[in-house]
């Protein structure tokens, strides 16, 4: 049985979290109904995640306010595409 860790490194965990990100959205669409949201759905809070962890990064000082700056208009940006993705226009 494979035991999934979160790894201790906050930068790696910030990679795996990009990469979870571009990998659901590029298998959801390819996929359709439910399934597709589903993959949508996990990338959208793969992205709340990141946020989290940019804030965390803030209050350890892992990072500066203004490289948490820079990242907050691309996660707004991601996570207004997924909305859309998940909330169509009807």
């Amino acid at each position: 049985m494979l035991v999934r860790r979160r790894p201790s490194d906050p930068k790696v965990a910030a990679v795996l979290l990009a990469v979870s990100v571009v990998l659901n959205l590029a298998e959801g669409a390819c996929r359709c109904g439910r399934d597709r949201n589903h993959h949508y759905r996990v990338a959208s809070g793969s992205t709340a995640e990141a946020r989290g962890g940019v804030r965390l990064a803030l209050v350890w000082r892992y990072i500066t306010t203004e490289m948490a700056d820079a990242v907050e208009p691309l996660l707004d940006r991601q996570a207004a595409v997924l909305y859309r993705l998940l909330n169509p226009k009807r």
